[in-house]
């Protein structure tokens, strides 16, 4: 069995499973008629949140759905004034306002991210499925008026693709300290709008033009982010490669081609998510199947779960050797394996490969 934290590092945790937009790639699936009743009332939040603090958990991220569609997400952000653990939180930035900033600056947040998805309030409004541009740039305009850390979070997609250097330019002037681009994964809505993942070429074009766009442009800082969290990411390997280019794994990514022994998934390792009913995940892009909840922590508490759940033993448990496809005769000792959602919604088996990788396709049989 691998190592796992005594406590996860972060935990993500989904407030509600509302949403006023129909986000096309929402792993979450999330939704404005979703059922209010199962969330977590604040009592449960409050005796979760105590649990967080006494186990040691790091971090805990806010999302949703969109959590400021909570009526008490003020009383929410009070009673996290009692723990000493960091707080991120992401929202479309549609409901925020000035009071719920002053708020938000008076609490433990290490970083506040609003999704915008383009330059244009036409093409953001499409890919969200509704309308929330110019309500996602007075938000980080108000974050960012109250101090706030504040972040982007851009979702690639063979939409934006084209448009995300101007996307980053627009906020450039408001002082945006981080670009999160997310690398998708085929969760939630997704896997019925798979037309949404880039072309293989598209996303080379787009590492190299990422590349020159960074070595030219030092703010804000630009995180490449992937489902797969470890060492090395075939998402950075194999377009450097195509390119001549592997030398920048370290001297852009700073990570290296070392072998590793084990798999880099860290879903049940060192994160899980919750879902707006207390159902527990390996990581939160499984937070829409419930068949892969590992417990509820209305019925038992977190700590039992996140030690001694059946479903994380089984993700803990797994091993480079014990993967099936095209990853079993993978050559390259550096690769974790990628992502263990992305494989398990591709074949519903959480050791089969991910397809997704360049490797993967080439090779499969």
């Amino acid at each position: 069995m691998r190592d796992f934290l005594s406590a996860p590092l972060r935990v993500d945790l989904n407030l509600t499973n509302r949403c006023h937009l129909n986000c096309k790639y929402c792993y979450a699936s999330a939704n404005e008629a979703t059922n209010t009743s199962k969330e977590l009332t604040i009592d449960e939040l409050d005796k979760l949140f105590s649990e967080f603090q006494k186990i040691g958990v790091f971090r805990v991220q806010l999302a949703g759905g969109e959590p400021l569609m909570r009526s008490d997400f003020l009383d929410i952000l009070s009673i996290t004034k009692k723990y000493d653990f960091s707080l991120s939180l992401n929202t479309t930035g549609y409901f925020l306002t000035e009071e719920i900033c002053i708020k938000l600056s008076k609490c433990n947040f290490e970083l506040i991210t609003v999704s915008l998805e383009a330059n244009n309030a036409e093409l953001h409004d499409k890919i969200k499925g509704g309308q929330s541009f110019e309500k996602a740039l007075k938000a980080i305009k108000l974050l960012k008026k109250h101090k706030l850390n504040t972040a982007i979070g851009l979702t690639l997609n063979s939409y934006n693709i084209d448009c995300v250097f101007d996307t980053i330019d627009l906020v450039r002037p408001m002082d945006i300290d981080i670009v999160g681009i997310q690398v998708l994964c085929p969760a939630g809505r997704l896997s019925k709008n798979m037309d949404f993942i880039p072309e293989r070429k598209r996303y080379i074009k787009f590492v190299n033009d990422l590349i020159n766009y960074q070595n030219t442009n030092k703010f804000p800082k630009i995180n490449l982010n992937v489902t797969n969290e470890g060492p090395v990411f075939w998402e950075y390997y194999y377009p450097l490669k195509k390119l001549n280019k592997l030398n920048l794994l370290k001297d852009v990514w700073e990570q290296n081609t070392k072998n590793r022994s084990d798999i880099s998934c860290v879903a049940g390792i060192s994160v899980c998510s919750i879902g707006e009913d207390g159902s527990v995940y390996p990581c939160e892009m499984f937070v829409s199947n419930p068949t892969m909840s590992a417990g509820n922590v209305r019925k038992n508490e977190f700590s039992n779960i996140w030690k001694s759940s059946k479903l994380f033993a089984e993700f803990r448990n797994l091993s480079k050797k014990s993967l099936i496809g095209p990853c079993s005769t993978c050559k390259n000792k550096w690769c974790g394996g990628g992502c263990r959602a992305a494989a398990y919604y591709d074949s519903n088996k959480i050791n089969a490969s991910d397809t997704h990788c360049f490797y993967a396709q080439e090779n499969e049989k």
